[in-house]
Formats: structure tokens, sequence, C-alpha cells
């Protein structure tokens, strides 16, 4: 009986024979570990996100959401509808935008690009939480997100934009999360009350 450990493996490697067991547990211990590094960095990274579009404050409400498309086309819409002239900021698969909401505005924000758009709380209509059908960039098949959808009016004008909350690089949260999340950013916006 053949004990395996990293000299085993390596020797096996080395001489050509990688037919045993030892080469998949390796393999699946360098996927587990890259998936550790991969969220522990998103973590980080969402967290510095965060903490640049909230001002470091600790009691304002914000959620990341997933940058996939049609985000960067409701943003637009969104921006026109407020009355923003300039043109909206470029949107990547590396942005990581944040809703912060409060008693005055839904703002989706970026760190590297600053406010997206900020929606005064008179213009929003409703907040419910629904799927979506997304594409992230780089895939080929859209999948089914649990959304926080938003919609917004001003005069004859509707847009409503779906902000699907994400955990990790688009690891979405569970369908109860996102009622969770919709629930409470209708409570921060006051829209109970109205």
């Amino acid at each position: 009986m053949t004990v395996l450990t990293f000299d085993t493996i390596a020797a096996a490697s080395t001489a050509g024979d990688v037919s045993g067991p030892g080469s998949f547990i390796f393999i699946a211990v360098a996927i587990a570990l890259g998936g550790a590094v991969t969220t522990l960095i998103f973590r980080r990274r969402s967290q510095a996100s965060t903490d640049a579009a909230t001002g470091g404050v600790a009691d304002v409400f914000s959620f990341i959401i997933a940058p996939a498309p049609p985000l960067a086309d409701r943003v637009a819409e969104l921006r026109t509808l407020v009355g923003e002239t300039s043109a909206p900021p470029r949107m990547t698969r590396y942005t990581r935008p944040v809703v912060v909401g409060n008693n005055v505005a839904l703002t989706i924000t970026d760190k590297k690009a600053g406010a997206l758009v900020t929606i005064p709380v008179s213009y929003i209509t409703s907040i419910e939480a629904r799927p979506v059908a997304l594409k992230p960039h780089g895939t080929l098949i859209a999948t089914s997100y649990p959304a926080v959808w938003v919609t917004v009016r001003r005069d004859d004008t509707e847009v409503a934009v779906a902000l699907a909350p994400i955990v990790a690089p688009y690891d979405k949260v569970s369908p109860a999360e996102a009622q969770a999340l919709a629930a409470e950013l209708a409570i921060r916006l006051g829209l109970l009350t109205r």
C-alpha cells in the first residue's frame, strides 16, 4: 500500500505516472485554495468599495450589486430621468457598484467612478424583490438572480432597474435575503411611511 504524500505525488508526476488518486487530490486542493483566495480578495475589495461609498459611516444601509448588463443601460436611463446631463461612467466587469440608501436618496456609486446615479426618494414609486435574468460579462448563458427591483417615476416617464445583490464574484444571494434587502431599503428610504 502506497501512502500519498507530496513526495510520492511529485515522484509520480516526474516519472510520468499521474493516474493515481494523488493527482486528483492535488488538483482538488489547488482548486479549493484558488476559490478561497478569490473569495477573500473579493471581500477585501468589496469592503473597500463599501467604505468609499459610505464614507466609513457605520449606520448607512448599503449592499454590493452585480455590474452585469443591462445595469449600465438602466443607469444611463436613470441619469436622464433625474436630469443628469453628463455621460455615465463606464462600467466593466471589475466595477463594484454599491447601493446606498437613506431618507433623502438612493445612490448607486463606485469607488473609482464615484456616484453613478443619485435618485431622490420622491421619484421612487416602489421597491420589490423578484428574480432577474443576467448575463455577466464573459458568459454565454443568462442566469437567474434574486434582485431588488426599484421603480422610478418622474412626470410620465418610468424606469425599473434590477439591483442584483452579490456576496462574491457573481455569487448570488438567496431569494429570502433579496426580500429582506428590499424591505430594509424601503424602510430606510421611508417608502412605508408615505
